[in-house]
């Protein structure tokens, strides 16, 4: 049951990740802005459904370390991306120069997968299973919302 749960999150964070480097999010705000918001809403649903302060805290911080992760690998894709313009503008690159490219974009989502799988992992420890159950209500409101937006493009 653990294991369905790690992975569903570690989908959870793929999908999100294309989603928002993919510019996905809604014209009126920018995808900074709407990872923003679902992480604000993440952090108040906690602070909501679990009782203990201090675990609440600590899974909030566990959160927090997921947010950082996923700045730092969209940040990182975006400037795969942008290496790709500049290597498919020459043109006398070469088919290695988009492979190490390509290579290190999805390096990039391996590493935040396996991130978000270590962090699930330490918020199955924190939380209850009653939260889990609470929290992946609107987990899976975020999910459905993601892949809403990826049949979009």
């Amino acid at each position: 049951m653990h294991t369905l749960l790690i992975r569903s999150i570690a989908l959870s964070a793929v999908l999100a990740l294309l989603m928002v480097s993919a510019g996905c999010a809604s014209r009126d705000k920018s995808p900074e802005q709407e990872q923003d918001e679902a992480f604000a809403d993440i952090k108040a649903e906690i602070r909501a459904t679990v009782d203990d302060p201090a675990r609440a805290d600590e899974a909030i911080e566990l959160v927090t370390e997921m947010e950082q992760s996923f700045d730092q690998g969209r940040l990182n894709i975006q400037q795969g991306k942008t290496n790709i313009r500049v290597i498919n503008a020459d043109y006398d690159s070469e088919r290695a120069d988009f492979d190490r490219e390509f290579g290190a974009i999805r390096g990039e989502i391996n590493r935040v997968n396996m991130d978000f799988l270590r962090i699930g992992s330490q918020l199955q420890t924190v939380l209850t299973d009653d939260e889990r159950k609470e929290l992946n209500k609107v987990r899976n409101k975020y999910l459905e919302s993601a892949v809403r937006s990826l049949r979009a493009l």
